[in-house]
């Protein structure tokens, strides 16, 4: 009781550790699964791997003998160096693998904690952030992504020590807190390149919020231009060390090769009602007709092709397009493809994995966001269909509470609410699209919208709660 009156923090300081340490055993308990699921076949350090791995452990192990961002002696320009970087200590190691998988648990912690501080920022209400935090504690997709050898988890947690800074920055005006908010984000572009765009949207919120706020007007315009500076110059650096290495002037190759691998294909599937399979298929047939062997291994030409060919397709289809666009905004929001359990679990062999995944992504940029629904009820095994049930009931709950928050007068005229809302609807609406097929993209946004719906949880368990929070305009 002394304790408790001289530390009156202490009890709730316990309930978040007692969060974040169950974060830990969570993803901990789906790595042993994962072990004794793969244990006969004598490769289960293979299991944590996935089809994208590889592009970034190969020009890790290269970078670490030369010196050089290399794949076979080749300079990288598919990928960018963050994860790769990552990955590097477990090399050391000798265990990239349970080494990086190790320190993806850790980091899992910290998106965890992050999301109870800025929830405790933004609504003020301890219950709430415990809510919120509890919420990714327990959010399907980033345990199973944390036993992975992906992006999505140093990603995600970059991008939220971004958003925590950013909004200690507004709340304090430290040019502290907006230097590490550029870190954070120029960072997280280097590990996904979906950020690229955003420190433009970030500078126009800071130049409305000076333009708002007399007071502030001169201070905060010289850190909307710093934020600029260390957001963006590095990457500037990187493009001009592309050009200089291989004469590509772009961050990262991938995204033409996505924009024509994904996007052209899922234009043509749906224009002409093909398999998608088969419009995968025939990409590389395509490709020889119209490029030569020798063309083919020129970075400059090849990625010259997939943008030049992506544009024309699009262009020419602009409704099938953006009808597209809209449903993978949806898909990516409101539907849980169960790809990566079914794997997990080995609920089905690889090649039948693939194949329902095809099927599926054939009924969806055929149908849009209702087939791609309608197929699990109508052309998946009982076991799948019971897994995706789950994890869709899981995301409509997320989201109801979600918007059960924002449709609360006093948090959607909240400032920080509306920096939140901002930076979900730039990833929902780059990470939508064809890509929205694969609710994988969504791992990022799964921390805003548990902030926001740990407080939308907290109206519902206390109702008669004072609702008023205190309220932040842009008029401080």
């Amino acid at each position: 009781m002394i304790i408790k009156s001289v530390f009156p923090h202490l009890k709730q300081i316990n309930i978040i550790v007692w969060v974040v340490g169950i974060t830990f055993i969570i993803r901990f308990f789906f790595f042993i699964v994962n072990v004794i699921l793969n244990w006969e076949s004598q490769a289960y350090l293979l299991s944590f791997h996935a089809a994208d791995t590889p592009t970034y452990l190969k020009p890790a192990i290269e970078l670490l003998n030369t010196g050089r961002f290399t794949t076979d002696g080749i300079p990288e320009v598919f990928r960018t160096p963050g994860y790769s970087i990552f990955l590097i200590p477990g090399i050391l190691l000798g265990h990239p693998e349970l080494f990086t998988i190790f320190l993806q648990f850790i980091l899992s912690c910290w998106t965890v904690y992050l999301v109870y501080r800025i929830s405790l920022l933004v609504f003020k209400i301890k219950k709430a952030a415990i809510f919120a935090s509890c919420l990714l504690s327990i959010e399907p997709l980033s345990i199973i992504l944390a036993n992975r050898l992906l992006t999505e988890t140093l990603f995600t947690s970059l991008f939220i020590a971004f958003v925590y800074q950013l909004i200690l920055y507004f709340k304090n005006k430290s040019i502290r807190e907006i230097i590490f908010a550029g870190l954070f984000l120029v960072a997280s572009t280097f590990v996904r390149p979906i950020n690229y765009y955003l420190p433009y949207l970030i500078v126009l919120m800071l130049i409305i919020y000076a333009i708002k706020n007399f007071n502030y007007r001169k201070i905060v315009l010289f850190h909307a231009i710093l934020f600029l500076v260390i957001s963006v110059s590095p990457l500037y650096l990187w493009q001009l060390r592309n050009k200089i290495e291989t004469g590509y002037t772009g961050f990262c190759s991938i995204q033409e090769s996505h924009l024509y691998y994904w996007h052209t294909s899922s234009v043509l599937s749906a224009k002409y009602k093909l398999h998608f399979r088969e419009v995968w298929d025939y990409i590389p047939v395509k490709i020889n007709n119209e490029i030569s062997k020798e063309d083919q291994k020129n970075t400059i030409k090849i990625n010259n092709y997939f943008s030049q060919e992506s544009k024309r397709i699009i262009l020419s289809n602009p409704f099938i397009y953006l009808s597209l666009r809209i449903n993978g905004i949806l898909n990516l929001l409101f539907n849980s493809v169960p790809w990566q359990f079914v794997r997990f679990f080995k609920l089905a062999t690889p090649s039948e994995t693939n194949d329902m995944f095809f099927n599926y992504l054939t009924e969806f940029f055929h149908k849009g966001f209702i087939g791609g629904v309608l197929f699990y009820f109508n052309q998946v095994p009982l076991p799948i269909f019971l897994i995706w049930l789950l994890l869709e009931i899981l995301i409509l709950i997320y989201m109801a509470l979600m918007f059960k928050a924002i449709l609360t007068k006093q948090v959607i005229n909240q400032f920080y609410v509306i920096v939140i809302l901002c930076l979900l609807t730039y990833l929902s609406i780059l990470a939508g699209g064809p890509d929205g097929a694969s609710t994988r993209f969504r791992t990022p946004i799964m921390p805003l919208i548990c902030i926001l719906a740990g407080y939308g949880l907290f109206l519902l368990i206390e109702p008669r709660t004072n609702k008023n929070i205190e309220k932040i305009s842009l008029l401080e």
